[in-house]
């Protein structure tokens, strides 16, 4: 049988700069002389498109500074409802997820979507392409401490209202995904946009999603469950351990 928690996607670096190169897009960099700041990523001038990749290789649950702040979190809520549930490992009160445990996490994914939006921003003045529409790419690697809905649950409070950059914002998994009520290991690509009528960015999006997917197919063979379409539940989803 195949240990799903040790497999890996394709979605690096080097992989993804083939694939936005085979459909008409461009790495920045190519364009710019030895910037003096950090740029976006890719262009696709057709589609008036910028992207930031961001990839989240760190398991920032298993570092020093997280691990002390939960064991705070953990002994606040042993003093509030009682040494007896966190003795049994009984879930905790969602309270506790809402008001302690993802303020751990706020911190360091609002620095991925405040970096992204600035490059964005920046690589926008540098071209002269003010007109064109920000995308933040991010997939996640290796951070499993979180469920998908409660990771994606996040960057939606943190894009909200701000970075205003970041038109759409995009979450890959490069591990596999256990969803509730589906037997298969799933690789997701999960889109969200700032302005949910805005159907040219929504088409480009799920295009490139598509293709992505066809991609991965061509490079490591088909897939024996690909399920596309905007009713997928991923409430649930969690990473495979």
């Amino acid at each position: 049988m195949v240990d799903w928690h040790d497999q890996r996607g394709i979605a690096t670096e080097p992989n993804i700069d083939r694939f936005i190169c085979s459909l008409g897009g461009e790495r920045v960099d190519k364009r710019l002389n030895k910037p003096n700041f950090e740029n976006a990523d890719y262009i696709f001038d057709e589609h008036r498109i910028l992207i930031e990749l961001k990839i989240i290789e760190t398991e920032f649950g298993n570092m020093a500074p997280f691990a002390r702040k939960e064991l705070a979190l953990q002994k606040s809520l042993a003093r509030k409802f009682g040494i007896g549930p966190i003795l049994r490992m009984e879930r905790a009160p969602d309270e506790f997820y809402a008001r302690g445990m993802l303020e751990i996490y706020r911190g360091p994914l609002s620095r991925i979507a405040k970096k992204a939006n600035r490059q964005i921003r920046q690589t926008k003045k540098a071209l002269n392409v003010d007109q064109y529409k920000g995308i933040l790419l991010c997939v996640n690697d290796e951070f499993r401490k979180l469920n998908v809905s409660t990771v994606v649950g996040l960057f939606g409070r943190i894009l909200h209202g701000a970075n205003s950059q970041i038109d759409a914002f995009v979450y890959l998994t490069n591990h596999y995904v256990h969803i509730p009520g589906n037997n298969y290991a799933n690789l997701l690509w999960v889109p969200y946009y700032a302005d949910e009528n805005d159907d040219d960015l929504q088409t480009f999006v799920n295009w490139l999603g598509k293709e992505w997917f066809d991609f991965g197919e061509s490079e490591i063979g088909p897939s024996a469950n690909r399920i596309e379409g905007p009713d997928i539940d991923i409430m649930g989803a969690r990473p495979i351990r």
